[in-house]
């Protein structure tokens, strides 16, 4: 096979696809499975025709199967023939967990792929490749390494995605939508499924659509407590926090939340300093003026010692629930207060 041996990203590999320039072997490592399985997705898509998908695609468990005996069975079968080829590759086979092949079954999957069928297409699939075990297999497969999304690029993630719907979805929508699911992409594409058809009818998808359909119109959130402790309400703080805990929350959630507003406080004051404006502020901060309508006015009531020593109690409260010095629920509640001013 002629090609580069140079590993590559998801945005490479989607390139060349588009391009329809194939390979007769892929190699896909790395932590963001989501991306992996869209990338198999797009080969079955272009290989495969569903009339004759029980014939030509086949998934195979390296864990059952680690001489790598059936794989090259499989690999060396031509593929069945119905009506017109999509492309002169008909077969899709795609090996999980290749890591489990044994030194024997490397040995025999790399001979096959020293003089491949042009006809199939096999991918391996694995969290990790060594060069010492699995070198044969890197050099022989174009190799794509999917990294785990930044946090920073969900955002353009998520609008790309709505986008494929031919929808578009509000920047406090899709803030709202990161903070709930996380950096989760097969949650997400769950989400902005449900979305997608809740919108039905729509064209652009709003804050008020996620929140209502993940139920948080009515009831307690953790928006609910930043906006308390931004007001510096203990009272209100403590009783938001049982309510979440008693609903399920995790404390780990709750004590991010509280952190992602002591650092919002901080930089709103900054830029308030610097004479900006209410709206350049909410929106430098991606803040939703749905959760945060007098924000700008409450940090006003911090100054930036204060604000300092909320870091420290931010890292107490961290550094106490994870070495158990106290019960999550207390090191949460002497948090909120020293945050409040007691």
């Amino acid at each position: 096979m002629n090609m580069a041996r140079h590993e590559l990203k998801y945005e490479d590999i989607k390139r060349l696809l588009a391009k329809r320039q194939l390979d007769n072997a892929y190699l896909l490592t790395g932590e963001e499975e989501y991306l992996k399985e869209e990338i198999i997705g797009i080969l079955k898509s272009l290989l495969i025709d569903r009339s004759s998908e029980d014939f030509n695609f086949n998934v195979v468990y390296a864990d059952d199967n680690p001489d790598g005996e059936e794989i090259v069975l499989l690999a060396r079968t031509y593929p069945f023939v119905s009506g017109e080829r999509k492309n002169p590759m008909g077969r899709l086979i795609v090996v999980r967990n290749m890591e489990k092949l044994s030194p024997a079954g490397i040995a025999r999957v790399a001979g096959y792929l020293e003089n491949p069928l042009e006809t199939t297409c096999l991918v391996f699939v694995a969290l990790k490749a060594s060069s010492d075990k699995h070198g044969d297999i890197i050099r022989l497969s174009r190799h794509v390494v999917f990294y785990k999304l930044f946090d920073s690029r969900l955002p353009g993630w998520i609008a790309a995605k709505v986008g494929e719907s031919g929808k578009r979805m509000t920047d406090d929508a899709i803030q709202y939508l990161v903070t709930e699911q996380g950096n989760n992409l097969f949650n997400l594409d769950a989400e902005i499924g449900k979305l997608v058809v809740y919108t039905a009818g729509k064209n652009e998808i709003v804050l008020s659509d996620v929140t209502g359909l993940a139920g948080y119109g009515a009831g307690n959130t953790v928006y609910d407590l930043q906006r308390a402790v931004t007001e510096k309400d203990a009272k209100e703080s403590l009783e938001l926090l049982s309510s979440l805990l008693r609903e399920g929350e995790r404390s780990t959630r709750i004590l991010g939340m509280v952190v992602s507003r002591v650092r919002h406080i901080l930089l709103g004051r900054a830029m308030a300093e610097r004479n900006k404006s209410e709206k350049e502020i909410m929106a430098h901060l991606r803040l939703s003026p749905f959760f945060n309508r007098y924000f700008v006015k409450e940090t006003k009531h911090f100054g930036f010692d204060e604000i300092k020593r909320c870091f420290s109690s931010l890292v107490q409260a961290d550094r106490d629930i994870k070495t158990g010095k106290r019960e999550e629920k207390l090191a949460l509640e002497l948090l909120l207060l020293d945050i409040c001013g007691r």
